[in-house]
C-alpha cells in the first residue's frame, strides 16, 4: 500500500503542469482569435 501511494503521488505534478499548460495554450489561442 505504501509503495502504491508513492507511485500515485509522483505523476501528479506532471499532470498539473500538462493541465496548466493546456489552459494557458487555450487562453492564448482564444485571445489571438479575439484580436482578429
Amino acid at each position: 500500500d505504501i509503495t502504491a501511494i508513492h507511485i500515485t503521488n509522483v505523476p501528479v505534478p506532471a499532470a498539473v503542469w500538462l493541465f496548466g499548460s493546456g489552459l494557458v495554450g487555450l487562453a492564448g489561442i482564444a485571445s489571438r482569435r479575439r484580436q482578429r
